[in-house]
């Protein structure tokens, strides 16, 4: 309707559209009205603007749009709204721009941009570059195979059925299809394999599948590929150890896309010299779309390091095939465009963003520059920007950049989000910085509740992209603090790609872009107002609070008066962005500290010491925890605490010297020899409270899982609110995907590598709305293994115990 008032262009079409603003829809309705017939909402906007800030906002853009409308008159302007005669004062605001760039100081390519040239002619196909196809087959890497045969899959419970009954209901389109396959007898499966369909719903299928094809080799990779190549986001790594014609056509398809491309340049890595033909190939022949693609393709090979093995293919296949292919690398890249340039909207009008300002002289890019600018921004895509932009990026400041990119960010919100002009959001990776970062990532963790889910997954591959520090913090937060699984599990590959890039794990990564927020190395900052001064301190959860120069304790920091100095007000600023940084890192460490505990992760003494206790947050939780160092049997051989000069003391305060290369972990209570009472009154007599439950941690001593099942028994029949079990997915369990209808009748958390923890209830939740019941009953709950001969991780045994103590 909001589109249809826009397009009648009269007055009681613009004053019906105005009086909804602020409703949905509305306003990219209102931005196309304002384009079609500018003098009509000028007067419009102009005689609300004194009494709608919103209006006033939209009458500032449409000025720096259409300058020429600030001299036009209209019949309601009194001269004393505050706006001038005909809005002048907003017009005045709008002619404030930036003096602009003489054409001499601008790079080359905003001047003369290469679409604007004829193109060259198209190559036509190359006899002899065409080859048979390969066959696919599988090559495994040393250990990689029996690394996959032990991949984490949930083992599916049989009941009163048989593994042949279960086996005879795949092909029925049921979620649990592929873990079925990849437990059930072998004589079972494998005549099956060859001819099977695939899964109408797939998820969580990529351990799974790896199981499949460790177990059944060569006979699996057909299904295998139906599987993957049907649901590829999530399962496309799966096919890194299978190669073959049919595999690069995909790779290909993949290596330039959004989600893929980083999975894809693994895969081309591991299998370019058998496949390098088969690009070659697509590249020299067949249509021109197919040839465009694969000389593309070869070119981000090349890129990759891979033109000496490329250009080895070529020569395989005679003179005319080498000399193609090497014309194809050394193309001009600028010139690589699509058929169509993309039309910018009008809501991307460079009069309405910032300025870009050139490097060195603070003259701003002129309109048709920066609408160059826009279009080359719009063609490029995640991982493929255009070649341009890093002509540019070396021409002009990083920051007004970032900030012009974001003002077309800000544009595309308002206009709703099109899909036709996704690229906005993959240029905030390519030219975005950290306060890029501190705008998106709310944005991130909103849009899952929106119903924007693919956005939000894009968002953290422009985390990524931007690479600072602060945006693999955010990104590192999310992986382990989202509460919706996909995005979690997305931003972990994330870092665990970054992670790789550097060599490190993906927690020593994490150690070292922990921010320090300004604060000095004994946690605490000073807050100058002039004659009045506040330090903050940090409490045993990393919780300011704050104290004034007589010692006072103060709730929250004042806001300034007249008579503070004029810093105050910038201090004022840096306490309320310092506590919203707190809120989000605290938690984040807290619980990564946590996890270590419970996971057994280790650090080198000298790891400990400059990562961990030399920083001025994690120093506040380090001190209030009890460590041990660990034998060459990774058993704690000696526990100690840090004292206030941050060096290892015993339970007696005594020194303990513990060399840089000692190994050293946070032990859990299951671990400390004796048991942790004597910690505990070592702690309680110095008043040091714990950032989370070490030393009064609830244990359950649990060896087998028939011990764990005899414990987990005791609470079948049961029945509690939902509301607590809900509660149980902040610490690890999750609810099963979605069956039929919605349901979800079962919970599950890992018990280390090898088991899981399951509980059935009744009537169960539905996934639109899971507290539609208000009660559920415990039916049943076990600890099942996920491989044969597994043994139980008994501290994640007793942690299980522990998760189900709180029903009671």
């Amino acid at each position: 309707m909001a589109q249809i008032l826009g397009q009648y262009q009269t007055d009681d079409g613009m004053g019906l559209l105005l009086d909804r603003l602020g409703r949905k829809y509305v306003e990219p309705a209102v931005l196309d009205a304002m384009t079609a017939a500018p003098e009509l909402a000028y007067r419009h906007l102009a005689q609300r603007a004194a009494e709608s800030e919103a209006a006033a906002e939209l009458l500032r853009d449409h000025l720096r749009a259409h300058p020429e409308l600030s001299g036009v008159d209209h019949e309601t302007s009194t001269g004393d709204d505050g706006l001038g005669h005909g809005g002048g004062g907003l017009a005045d605001e709008a002619r404030q721009r930036v003096p602009e760039a003489p054409t001499d100081e601008l790079p080359a390519v905003l001047v003369d941009p290469p679409w604007t040239r004829p193109r060259p002619r198209r190559r036509t196909t190359v006899p002899g570059a065409a080859s048979p196809a390969t066959s696919t087959r599988l090559t495994w890497i040393p250990g990689e195979r029996e690394q996959w045969l032990a991949a984490e899959t949930y083992r599916p419970w049989l009941g009163d059925r048989t593994w042949a009954e279960m086996v005879g209901r795949v092909g029925l389109g049921q979620v649990m299809d592929i873990n079925i396959l990849a437990h059930a007898p072998e004589e079972l499966v494998r005549p099956i394999l060859a001819d099977l369909p695939v899964p109408t719903r797939i998820w969580y299928a990529d351990h799974p599948l790896q199981r499949l094809l460790g177990r059944f080799g060569a006979d699996a990779v057909p299904y295998v590929v139906r599987v993957v190549t049907a649901r590829p986001a999530r399962t496309v790594h799966v096919l890194l150890p299978i190669e073959g014609s049919e595999i690069t056509a995909h790779m290909m398809r993949w290596l330039v896309s959004r989600s893929l491309g980083a999975t894809a340049k693994q895969w081309f890595a591991r299998h370019i010299d058998t496949a390098a033909t088969d690009v070659i190939a697509t590249a020299l022949t067949g249509s021109t779309t197919e040839r465009s693609h694969g000389e593309r393709v070869l070119r981000v090979l090349a890129e990759q390091g891979h033109r000496d093995t490329i250009l080895t293919a070529a020569r395989r296949h005679g003179p005319a095939v080498q000399a193609a292919v090497t014309a194809v690398l050394d193309a001009d890249p600028l010139l690589e465009l699509p058929s169509r340039v993309p039309k910018l909207p009008s809501w991307a009008n460079p009069a309405l963003l910032p300025p870009v300002l050139l490097f060195g002289t603070g003259h701003a890019l002129p309109a048709d520059a920066a609408r160059n600018l826009c279009l080359m921004l719009a063609l490029s895509r995640p991982g493929d920007r255009y070649p341009g932009l890093d002509l540019i990026r070396g021409a002009v400041d990083a920051r007004s950049l970032a900030a012009f990119a974001w003002g077309l960010f800000e544009r595309w919100q308002q206009a709703g989000f099109p899909d036709k002009q996704a690229w906005v959001l993959t240029a905030q990776g390519i030219v975005g910085d950290d306060d890029t970062v501190r705008r998106l990532t709310p944005l991130i963790r909103s849009w899952p509740l929106q119903s924007a889910h693919r956005r939000a997954a894009a968002a953290l591959e422009v985390l990524a992209a931007i690479g600072t520090d602060a945006a693999l913090t955010q990104l590192h937060a999310i992986a382990v603090g989202l509460r919706f699984p996909a995005l979690r599990k997305k931003a972990d590959a994330l870092v665990d790609q970054v992670a790789d890039d550097l060599d490190l794990t993906s927690d020593q990564l994490a150690d070292r872009l922990i921010p320090t927020l300004g604060l000095d190395p004994d946690g605490t900052t000073t807050f100058d107002y002039g004659d009045r001064r506040f330090v903050l301190s940090l409490d045993d959860r990393l919780r300011p609070t704050l104290g004034d120069t007589t010692g006072r304790y103060v709730t929250r920091l004042p806001r300034p008066t007249e008579d503070d100095a004029p810093s105050a007000a910038g201090e004022f600023i840096r306490y309320t962005t310092l506590r919203k940084d707190l809120s989000t890192i605290a938690d984040t460490q807290i619980r990564r500290l946590e996890q270590a505990m419970l996971t057994g992760r280790s650090w080198s003494m000298a790891e400990v010491r400059v990562r961990l206790v030399a920083h001025p947050l994690m120093w506040q939780l380090c001190r209030r925890l009890v460590w041990a160092r660990r034998d060459e049997h990774q058993a704690a051989q000696r526990l100690f605490r840090f004292s206030d000069v941050r060096t290892p003391v015993g339970a007696d305060g005594a020194d303990v010297r513990i060399d840089d290369t000692a190994t050293v972990a946070i032990p859990h209570p299951l671990h400390f020899p004796g048991g942790p009472d004597t910690w505990a009154a070592v702690f309680d007599n110095l008043g040091i409270a714990q950032p989370f439950e070490q030393l009064g941690r609830r244990t359950f001593l649990v060896f087998a899982p028939e011990e764990l099942n005899t414990i987990l028994k005791r609470y079948e029949g049961l029945t509690v609110p939902t509301s607590a079990l809900l509660t149980l997915t902040r610490i690890g369990w999750q609810r099963e995907e979605p069956q039929d209808a919605g349901a979800q009748i079962a919970m599950e958390k890992p018990i280390g590598d090898s088991h899981v923890g399951v509980i059935l209830v009744s009537p169960g939740f539905n996934a639109a709305n899971a507290m539609q019941w208000k009660e559920q009953k415990i039916v049943h709950i076990y600890a099942a293994a996920r491989g044969d001969g597994a043994l139980l991780d008994h501290i994640a045994a007793s942690e299980i115990a522990r998760d189900l103590a709180t029903l009671d």
